[in-house]
């Protein structure tokens, strides 16, 4: 069993497995095992239940197979609808492979506020996902 808040994980619920099993795996293992392994670092208790999953709606996976696709052609149809911030944001992102408030700050010169803003819309936008609280949170670029 694995340790996390002082509780161990006892299991995955019904509806976990059933939202698991229901999921467009590609038949990626690795992808299978990324999310349960975030899933029990980032569960809310001792159950992994579908709201500890971070897998896309099938919305979600809409945006994003159009983008790969219109990426693979030169031209992501996502990007054009995104201000030059969020570009930049994405852009550091892919480079690095996170992203971090401060890094939005320090390199775009923007305020506190302004950052928090972005990134919160491109997490919406599903183009990054956050990991971890606080001062430890940094943003990820979701793989196509």
């Amino acid at each position: 069993m694995n340790e996390h808040h002082g509780l161990a994980v006892r299991g995955v619920t019904r509806r976990a497995l059933r939202v698991l099993q229901r999921h467009p795996w590609r038949g990626n293992v690795r992808e299978l095992e990324a999310i349960l392994e975030q899933a029990v670092i980032f569960r809310s208790g001792e159950w992994i239940t579908p709201k500890d999953l971070d897998l896309l709606s099938p919305r979600s996976a809409e945006v994003r197979r159009s983008t790969a696709h219109d990426a693979r052609r030169g031209v992501a149809a996502v990007k054009t609808t995104l201000s030059w911030l969020e570009n930049e944001v994405l852009r550091i992102a892919t480079e690095r492979r996170e992203v971090r408030r401060r890094d939005v700050i320090t390199h775009c010169r923007v305020s506190h506020e302004v950052a928090r803003r972005e990134l919160a819309r491109l997490v919406q936008l599903r183009l990054l996902r956050r990991v971890g609280l606080v001062r430890a949170t940094r943003y990820v670029p979701l793989s196509f």
